[in-house]
């Protein structure tokens, strides 16, 4: 234990009297927080996207909805609902109509 307290007090002396790599570590380290935060926020949008279709798709009695009818109910743009949806593993496109989408 001693000794794993040890490396770590060198490697945080390391960083703070080396002003480049420090910057360089920090540097990377906001950038991976930054992308698990956006990759957080897109996983729970396209959840939201997953259970409006799925609730769309029991109401409506159809095995396809439209993008505009999920934008509409989500408040996305449409762009939006198509990378949300294109990133969910369970929602697939419509290969006959490219603007509408539906549960694997």
């Amino acid at each position: 234990m001693a000794l794993v307290k040890l490396e770590m007090l060198s490697l945080w002396e390391l960083l703070s009297k080396n002003s480049f790599l420090g910057a360089l570590v920090s540097g990377l380290l906001i950038l991976i927080v930054g992308w698990i935060v956006s990759w957080c926020v897109k996983k729970y949008r396209a959840e939201r996207v997953y259970n409006i279709l799925k609730n769309g798709l029991s109401e409506k009695n159809k095995s396809f909805l439209p993008t505009a009818f999920l934008s509409s109910r989500s408040g996305y743009t449409q762009a939006q609902i198509e990378a949300l949806c294109s990133f969910h593993k369970n929602i697939t496109r419509n290969e006959k109509d490219l603007e509408s989408w539906r549960i694997k």
